[in-house]
């Protein structure tokens, strides 16, 4: 599934933990800093309990954790709609 992370100094590689309420429930496979949606995101591999989109959990990015969100499989824009803004 693919999360969305805030941005911060580092960005999400791949093999970081991800945590729901401190427990380890997945791996991140690959991520890292969008400059199309400026924020970071990653894909993850979760007990399909968690993969409903809006779900909360944590990723531990370089020792600290960062909230993250369960978005859409897909984030592209395929009607451009940011593009006419």
């Amino acid at each position: 599934m693919t999360l969305k992370l805030p941005s911060c100094d580092t960005s999400v590689l791949a093999d970081e933990g991800v945590y729901q309420d401190g427990a380890l429930v997945g791996r991140v496979t690959s991520g890292g800093y969008s400059y199309h949606f400026a924020h970071d995101i990653a894909m993850a591999l979760v007990p399909p309990a968690l993969s409903a989109e809006g779900t909360a959990l944590q990723v531990s990015v370089h020792g600290e954790m960062r909230e993250a969100v369960v978005t859409h499989d897909s984030m592209y824009d395929s009607a451009s709609a940011r593009a006419r803004m």
